[in-house]
């Protein structure tokens, strides 16, 4: 099948489509002429492979930056961060250390009360913002 594949994919992609357009057609083409599987499951097993935590996890995350980032809220941690350790030559390391503790302090306790060694770990912020 790969040697329908990548004649097919190159044919398509030197008339000057878009990439999608030979990936789809030249995998479509190769399925339906020499593959085994029947073209209704290539769907099935796209949206089966999609629905994964992990992978919906990754735009939702970029939502949330780009959010944080419309809102002003990232610009103005930043500058808490800044105005806090900010003056010290040469403490870059210190934003990312203000920041963990700020997390840390918005985080909530498990529901099964197994997080109170959480107060005692220094950088999670609990029990340093009290």
């Amino acid at each position: 099948m790969i040697t329908a594949l990548l004649p097919i994919f190159f044919a398509v992609l030197l008339l000057g489509l878009p990439i999608l357009l030979p990936l789809a057609l030249a995998v479509f083409l190769a399925i339906e002429f020499f593959g085994a599987t029947n073209p209704v499951i290539v769907p099935m097993r796209m949206f089966t492979g999609m629905n994964n935590f992990s992978l919906m996890a990754i735009p939702f995350f970029i939502l949330a930056a780009e959010l944080m980032r419309i809102g002003g809220l990232s610009d103005r941690l930043i500058n808490l961060a800044k105005a806090l350790v900010g003056w010290v030559p040469g403490l870059g390391s210190g934003y990312g250390a203000v920041m963990s503790l700020l997390r840390g302090h918005f985080r909530f306790k498990p529901c099964h009360g197994g997080g109170d060694w959480l107060d005692h770990v220094p950088g999670t912020g609990r029990g340093w913002l009290r």
